[in-house]
């Protein structure tokens, strides 16, 4: 028995496209076939028009803005909101990790002080991914060989 989960991140930013021909495709109404029990037990491949029991997969899907994913959708998911991290988690987040990568305390250092200043300079809230880009920058420019 499969119980896979499949994971949609950013669905808020899902669309609709149209082939050359004029057929109208929207990822919404695909998904919602997979979400109902019913149809997607007996749910078919559009591509290879082979029938599949996809009852059992469980669906994760991410959004910046809950209003914009499609109220269809939404009423068959449990919403979960998660609060953003403070600015002090997002620093002891790097500091853990930095440490985990090996970095250098200097290179720990300069990340958090760009924390420090980013929100201010930037003028929006510094997420875990701006850190993790950060970490893996700093990653890399420490691997680098030095030429002197």
């Amino acid at each position: 028995m499969a119980n896979g989960i499949v994971v949609v991140d950013e669905i808020c930013k899902a669309k609709s496209a149209e082939s050359k021909k004029g057929t109208a495709f929207s990822f919404y109404d695909a998904l919602l076939s997979l979400l109902e029990p019913e149809s997607a037990r007996r749910w078919e491949c559009p591509f290879y028009r082979v029938s599949f029991d996809m009852s059992h997969l469980s669906w994760i899907f991410t959004s910046n803005d809950v209003d914009l994913v499609q109220p269809t959708v939404k009423s068959r998911c449990t919403v979960v909101h998660v609060r953003a991290l403070t600015p002090l988690e997002l620093q002891d987040f790097a500091i853990r990790r930095g440490r985990e990568l090996s970095l250098s305390d200097a290179s720990i250092e300069a990340i958090i002080v760009a924390l420090i200043h980013a929100q201010d300079r930037l003028n929006r809230r510094i997420s875990l991914r701006d850190v993790s880009r950060m970490l893996a920058r700093a990653q890399d420019l420490e691997s680098r060989p030095i030429f002197q």
